[in-house]
């Protein structure tokens, strides 16, 4: 057997799971053959999805005879007419393997679009949505919980070989019922987060997709144009751990997860901590119909240190008043500026340390 052989080279992950769908199939698989599997099935997690997508329908050809006879022989129309060359490699050893009408399925899988019988396996699909300020929770098929955050979207697909989330906003809270059948993964921006068991929260912005471990362990994989990247190796992230990753590829070290900051909101709360009041104010704009406008820039570094409700934007803006050179004005039902005021920043600060004294 050649080197190309041996090792399939098919750059899609369907298609090498179809190649050793075929070749254990084959009855001419080796010891090596299936320590190779194995190695490839363990490199990551969407070949493991892939190869149980084929072990399902592989499975179940018998029960779906009827319906598979003019799939097989549009497939075998195909394959004559020479239109399917990116599969000549499996098609071939299937030849060579004396099983041609197996590869004439192989193909019907791959080529024929939602075929009778596949329509027939069990699959759910839901939608879910809050607006701003709103707070949803709800429970799978499969028992597992997902709290949205305030401004969120995403879609679930569960069916008999697999679990997954797609975020297209937002931030969401995951208590995820453990199935070693089922994979459950949660697709954020560019980047996979495959589940081992946990509870953990995805929040994905503009800028980035930020991945907070509390209880468990997630492995995060990044994609590069629908294919998973060969590198990095995937971030294994536990508990009281956090990373994220942006849409260019840049990944961050695992860093330590701040639990009385960074998930304060599940309690209707959010906890700063020396962070600067841009970035507090973005953060409490989440929440917010109106939009909170920062007008001086020279005001953006300023230290905020508090904790603040969720939907109680006037203690809010009392207290930057309260503690800091800043006068907030309500210009509109849409619109709060925030700005610069003559007051001394030191003695406003002096002012807040007797407060907290």
């Amino acid at each position: 057997m050649s080197e190309k052989e041996q090792n399939p080279s098919f750059s899609s992950p369907r298609d090498q799971a179809l190649y050793w769908m075929v070749r254990l199939q084959s009855g001419e698989a080796t010891a090596d053959d299936r320590r190779r599997f194995e190695s490839w099935v363990l490199e990551n997690p969407t070949h493991r999805k892939e190869f149980e997508h084929f072990s399902k329908i592989w499975h179940t050809l018998d029960q779906g005879k009827p319906f598979l006879v003019g799939e097989i022989a549009q497939a075998e129309a195909f394959w004559n007419a020479n239109r399917l060359n990116r599969f000549s490699p499996i098609i071939k050893s299937l030849i060579r393997w004396g099983t041609l009408p197996l590869g004439a399925m192989a193909l019907a899988i791959l080529i024929v679009p939602m075929p009778q019988w596949w329509a027939k396996m069990h699959t759910t699909e839901n939608q879910y949505r809050t607006t701003k300020g709103e707070q949803q929770t709800h429970t799978l098929a499969d028992g597992s919980k997902i709290m949205l955050n305030t401004d969120t979207t995403l879609s679930v697909r569960i069916s008999d070989t697999g679990r997954v989330v797609d975020l297209q906003q937002g931030e969401a809270l995951f208590t995820v019922t453990h199935d070693e059948t089922r994979p459950f993964e949660v697709h954020a921006g560019n980047g996979i987060v495959h589940d081992l068991g946990t509870r953990f929260i995805i929040h994905k912005s503009h800028e980035k997709v930020n991945v907070s471990v509390l209880e468990g362990i997630v492995e995060v994989w990044l994609e590069n144009n629908g294919e998973l990247l060969p590198t990095p190796r995937p971030r294994l992230v536990k508990q009281d751990q956090q990373v994220w990753y942006t849409t260019d590829g840049r990944v961050s070290s695992i860093e330590p997860y701040n639990r009385q900051t960074a998930s304060s909101w599940l309690e209707g709360r959010l906890v700063f901590n020396a962070q600067p009041l841009e970035q507090v104010i973005k953060e409490i704009g989440r929440y917010q119909p109106e939009e909170i406008r920062l007008l001086d820039s020279g005001l953006a570094t300023i230290p905020v240190s508090g904790i603040f409700y969720l939907h109680d934007l006037g203690s809010f803006l009392q207290a930057l008043q309260d503690t800091l050179p800043v006068r907030a004005t309500r210009i509109n039902p849409r619109l709060v500026i925030v700005e610069r005021t003559m007051k001394s920043e030191e003695s406003i600060s002096n002012r807040a340390n007797q407060e907290m004294s």
